[in-house]
Order: structure tokens, then C-alpha cells, then sequence
């Protein structure tokens, strides 16, 4: 476990969800700090806002390798932000079978009933905070070994 893993765990754990978790603690571990931080990831979390699509443990990371390896004027280039972003979705579907929410929890966050069956069946999200924790660890191996992650 390195320490952006077990940041997001204790995000998580606090009441984070998926996406506010992983950006965060990617963020902490990188010496990133802003009160935004959470909100601009919480709209990502359940798959987009319960809609079940893309993970938000997937998203907030995504979110954390842009924070580190995105471009801030127009002449920088996006090719090291696509890499890293590239090995990390192959990273995660490879570990975790899909990037998708409802594949990965198999529920559809976004029907009352089986959010409602979800929350009792993982009432402390363990799913949730499995992914938010591999997530984590994923970015941030890539964000230490860059050179070496992104070549493979």
C-alpha cells in the first residue's frame, strides 16, 4: 500500500465518496492543496452522479494525472497527460474487469431500488472504497515511475 492508496482509504472511510476520494488524495500526496478539490470531482462519483457509467474511482483518478501531467496553455502538449491516462484505464480494467460503475458493483446506482440493495448489501461502500484504493495506488505508480510506467 503506498500513501495515496491509504490517503484515499482514510478519505473514503471519512465520507468521501469514489471520485472526491482518489482526486484528493492524489492531490495530498503531490502537494496539491484547494478546498475545490473535493467539489469539482463529487458530480463524477456513482458513474457520473448515479448514472452508473464511467467509475468515479476511475474519473477521480483521471482527474489526479491531469492535476500532475495536464497542460495549462494551449502550446503544451496533452501526448504525456494521454499516456499516463492510456496505462492507467489498462491498468484498472485489467486489475478490476471494466471501468464501468454498474459492471464493476453491479448495481445501477441510479434506480431507487438498487441503490437501496447496493447500500445494504456494501453499507460501507467496501466495493466503492476497493476501487477508490486501487485507483489511488494505480496514479500514483504512474506519477513515480513516469519514464518507466508510460514506456511499457
Amino acid at each position: 500500500m503506498n500513501h495515496t492508496e491509504k490517503k484515499a482509504q482514510e478519505l473514503f472511510t471519512s465520507g468521501f465518496f469514489c471520485a472526491e476520494s482518489v482526486l484528493k488524495a492524489v492531490a495530498f500526496e503531490n502537494g496539491v492543496d484547494s478546498a475545490m478539490l473535493p467539489a469539482i470531482a463529487t458530480g463524477f462519483c456513482g458513474g457520473m452522479s448515479r448514472h452508473a457509467e464511467m467509475c468515479g474511482a476511475v474519473t477521480g483518478g483521471i482527474m489526479g494525472l491531469g492535476l500532475i501531467f495536464g497542460r495549462n496553455t494551449v502550446e503544451n502538449t496533452t501526448q504525456t497527460c494521454y499516456e499516463a491516462v492510456t496505462k492507467f484505464l489498462k491498468m484498472f480494467k485489467s486489475l478490476n474487469g471494466s471501468l464501468n460503475c454498474k459492471d464493476l458493483i453491479g448495481y445501477d446506482l441510479g434506480v431507487a431500488e438498487e441503490l437501496e440493495q447496493f447500500r445494504k448489501e456494501n453499507p460501507g461502500y467496501e466495493k466503492c472504497l476497493r476501487f477508490s484504493m486501487d485507483a489511488a495506488f494505480m496514479v500514483q505508480e504512474i506519477i513515480d515511475h513516469k519514464n518507466n510506467i508510460l514506456k511499457q
